[in-house]
């Protein structure tokens, strides 16, 4: 797959302006994902992988849960610590963190913070 770091600032109207070939990436949070109120940084790390099932993306965000890394395989790395981090340094400025993901197309992580 082919991952896209994008960095923009948004003021929470209209379109985003960061330009996405969504032919090749077609994954992308859109303006309700990113609840975006005022003027604010918006980085969106995108893949064109494996993508997360739904019932996945509940657990993201919570202590020492994780999705697996593989769909064959069973196996966990890690303690599911670090999305947890991640949200509180966010919430800790006022931002907002999130994910948008469909199987077999991609993911998308996205964190926002007030500028």
């Amino acid at each position: 797959g082919a991952i896209l770091v994008s960095a923009f600032v948004y003021a929470g109207k209209g379109v985003l302006p960061a330009e996405v070939d969504k032919s090749r990436y077609p994954i992308f949070p859109t303006p309700p994902d990113l609840k975006v109120k005022r003027t604010s940084l918006c980085v969106v790390v995108t893949d064109t992988g494996l993508g997360i099932p739904e019932e996945g993306i509940k657990e993201l965000f919570h202590t020492y849960k994780q999705g697996k890394l593989s769909p064959v395989t069973n196996e966990d790395k890690g303690t599911g610590l670090g999305l947890v981090i991640a949200k509180g340094i966010v919430d800790a400025h006022g931002g907002t963190i999130g994910v948008v993901s469909k199987k077999g197309e991609g993911t998308s992580f996205f964190f926002t913070i007030p500028l």
